[in-house]
């Protein structure tokens, strides 16, 4: 092929189109794209400290534990309180069982658990009694020959902060599968 001015002229430019391109495709995909989700929170928040002077006075860690719950305690009674209980009857103790396991557990396994069902270990700033626990009976889906039994974990489903729990013969059962199924989620699809 013959190089000329104009060949040589053509790849220069593609070379700064692609580099242009590549520049405005960042741009969208990291900025732009969350722009609509970012912007009201952004301006929620800075109304909010507009009105406070703290703002220069904390440290990036601060802001990060006041936005994000870190270092709580898991207020197991809350939790116990707000708890929603579905399929269960009077006479089950399954519920009863599961926060007591959650009573003796150190402050880490409970930022475990709620990370189980959840999705993540940090407590609002509104604190234990925002959080909604949704405790299901699971028995298997009618009609689809699914048997659950007691040799079952117990599984969650974090976009509704639910957990359906197997029916347990003992609460040592129930913290034996409860705490396996919650170490065995840690790390689930790369996320820590």
């Amino acid at each position: 092929m013959l190089v000329t001015a104009l060949t040589i002229h053509r790849a220069q430019n593609k070379r700064v189109d692609a580099a242009t391109y590549i520049s405005w495709k960042a741009q969208r995909d990291l900025t732009a794209s969350v722009s609509r989700l970012y912007e009201p929170f952004s301006r929620g928040f800075r109304a909010t400290i507009r009105t406070s002077n703290a703002l220069p006075l904390l440290h990036h860690s601060e802001l990060y534990k006041l936005l994000g719950g870190a270092d709580q305690l898991v207020d197991v009674g809350l939790l116990r309180v707000n708890a929603v209980l579905e399929g269960f009857d009077v006479c089950d103790s399954q519920p009863d069982w599961l926060f007591d396991v959650l009573e003796t557990a150190d402050n880490e396994r409970r930022r475990a658990f709620l990370a189980f069902v959840t999705g993540t270990a940090a407590i609002s700033a509104l604190g234990s009694a925002a959080v909604v626990l949704r405790v299901q009976k699971w028995v298997g889906g009618a009609g689809s020959g699914e048997r659950v039994d007691g040799t079952w974990l117990p599984s969650s489903q974090t976009c509704f902060n639910s957990i359906k729990l197997p029916g347990y013969a003992s609460k040592e059962v129930l913290e034996a599968k409860l705490w396996m199924a919650v170490e065995g989620a840690k790390g689930t699809f790369g996320l820590r």
